[in-house]
Formats: structure tokens, sequence, C-alpha cells
């Protein structure tokens, strides 16, 4: 099967056009399929939506390990920092045990408290505002 095409992203996509208010692939508003069956050119409309919709999200994922490749040396700093903490807590556990678990028992108490205290606040300023 021949028909017009346009590179997009390395693929081929039908050329479409409009002419006096029709969908065209080349000059004709209709098409062999390649396996004989005749079809409307736009039929080709959905699946160049959707491909599209590939084309798209192939893009966001490009961004992505791009930005992963432009700060990766923040994200190993935030992990150096993580392990340091993590070791330093351990280290006063050691010989702090006994006080440090009370202090986060009382900051656990202190955080959910603090939830329940931002939610009945916001519950209350959303009760008002009906």
């Amino acid at each position: 099967m021949l028909m017009p095409s346009k590179p997009i992203n390395r693929r081929c996509f039908p050329s479409l056009d409009m002419k006096g208010g029709v969908i065209t692939v080349g000059n004709s508003s209709k098409f062999d399929d390649g396996i004989r069956n005749i079809r409307n050119a736009k039929d080709l409309v959905d699946g160049v939506k959707n491909a599209t919709v590939v084309i798209e999200t192939r893009q966001v994922v490009m961004k992505i390990f791009e930005d992963y490749t432009q700060s990766w040396y923040w994200i190993i700093i935030g992990m150096v920092i993580a392990i340091l903490t993590s070791l330093l807590f351990i280290v006063l556990l050691r010989f702090l045990a006994g006080i440090m678990i009370w202090v986060m028992i009382a900051m656990v108490i202190l955080v959910i408290g603090y939830g329940i205290f931002h939610c009945y606040m916001d519950l209350k300023a959303n009760q008002a505002l009906m």
C-alpha cells in the first residue's frame, strides 16, 4: 500500500489534508488499505490521534530522563545526607536509647495531634463556607 506520508518523530504518518472541508490523503478522500478494502480518509484521523498520544508519552519519559541526567549529583548528595543522618541516629540510639525512644514517642504523638488539629480546622473552615 502506498500513500503520501510525512515523517514525524522517525515514524511515517499519512499526509492528511483538508480540501473543501473534506479530509483527504494525497488528492483523494478514499484509499485502499492494502487488503482490498476501500476506506475513507476520516478513518485515519483516529489512528493519528492515538499515535500522537504515544509520541507525547515518549516526550514526557525523555524529559524525565533528561532531568535525571542533569540532577544526578543532587540525588546522590541527598542519599549521602540520608545515610549520614541514619548512621548518626543509630550511634545516638546506642548511647541514648531510653531518652530517644521517649522523645520519638512524644514527637509521633505531637505530629498525630497536629494532623488531627489541622484536619479539624480545615473541616470547620469548609463548614463555615457552606
